[in-house]
């Protein structure tokens, strides 16, 4: 999941993409402060935005965002506060990758 914030540019809106694909056609549907972006083909949630987002979540940084358990919680909370059937699957586990070239 990657979480972009920054009020100055697009107003107090987190960003989140929940896939690394863009597809082709997307559908949006709203709940309360957020809106959910969905594959059309596939039916798979591709993303969401959260409106008001400073009222749900602590957020220090511009741009893009770094997760943690706290804000996956908030983030979480602020989901089912607007009805939104939708578990975070977060995996905040370090990716550094050694080889040999």
């Amino acid at each position: 999941m990657n979480l972009f914030y920054n009020e100055n540019g697009i107003g107090d809106v987190l960003l989140a993409q929940l896939t690394t694909e863009t597809p082709e056609e997307m559908s949006t549907s709203s709940h309360g402060d957020v809106t959910i972006l969905r594959d059309v083909k596939t039916k798979e949630i591709t993303g969401f935005n959260l409106f008001n987002a400073s009222t749900y979540v602590t957020i220090q940084a511009k741009g893009e965002v770094t997760l943690s358990n706290v804000l996956v919680d908030q983030i979480q909370q602020a989901l089912e506060k607007n009805n939104v059937e939708l578990t975070l699957d977060v995996d905040l586990s370090p990716k550094f990758v050694v080889g040999h070239v």
